[in-house]
């Protein structure tokens, strides 16, 4: 009777400590993750417009957004925005400002992050000779995960002066930023994340040579 009652607690023990570890891999590992989903949003017409939805506070407690210009392989303007794991949207506009002649001067950068005060407004201009451009970010409900050291790429727009713009996807960027180096004209929307509540930004207007985009996290991203 006894080896009957031993038995019968040493076959309970193994689905038990399988649940008991299943239960500590959740912990550490949540199953929401940190993450940003890319929502499109109705803009006006000629306003380009970049809508995520974030789900960060796991990992991920900070982040950093810049708005930069890139021209000729070398970044020549940045300005940062904090946010934090509260932060649930953010919102990026681009505005064209055009001459008479209907040619490109530059482009109004505008970031809000969702409810808080938080927000970022500047203002890049284009070197002479640009003619249109070309705007890039995500698909519709397209989910991007993230953690502690990620870098992404947001948005991007890139100049043409008149021989054709190749545009590039934001995923492509992301994995190959030393493309960035081959843009004649280019204004990005990237993002830092990290596990710290607070995290300093450079606010200086060559943060980007400081810390070149090309300076990736060990898993590409």
């Amino acid at each position: 009777m006894k080896k009957q009652k031993k038995a019968g607690i040493l076959s309970i023990l193994p689905p038990l400590l399988l649940t008991l570890m299943f239960f500590l891999y959740l912990l550490a590992n949540p199953l929401n993750g940190d993450y940003l989903r890319y929502v499109r949003s109705d803009t006006p017409a000629g306003i380009y417009c970049a809508d995520f939805r974030l789900s960060l506070g796991n990992k991920v407690h900070s982040a950093v957004i810049y708005a930069e210009e890139w021209q000729n392989g070398q970044c020549i303007g940045s300005t940062p925005l904090v946010i934090d794991d509260t932060t649930e949207s953010v919102t990026i506009l681009l505005t064209p400002r055009t001459k008479e002649n209907g040619t490109a001067e530059g482009f109004t950068v505008q970031v809000d992050a969702g409810e808080s005060a938080a927000s970022l407004l500047t203002y890049f201009a284009f070197p002479a000779g640009a003619s249109g451009w070309s705007f890039s970010s995500y698909e519709k409900n397209e989910k991007l995960e993230v953690k502690p050291g990620s870098r992404l790429i947001l948005a991007n727009l890139t100049a043409d002066f008149g021989s054709g713009v190749l545009s590039q996807s934001c995923r492509n960027l992301t994995a190959n930023p030393e493309l960035l180096e081959s843009m004649e004209c280019c204004i990005v929307l990237r993002a830092e994340f990290s596990e710290n509540d607070e995290v300093a930004a450079e606010t200086d207007t060559v943060s980007c040579y400081k810390h070149p985009i090309g300076s990736r996290s060990s898993d590409g991203v």
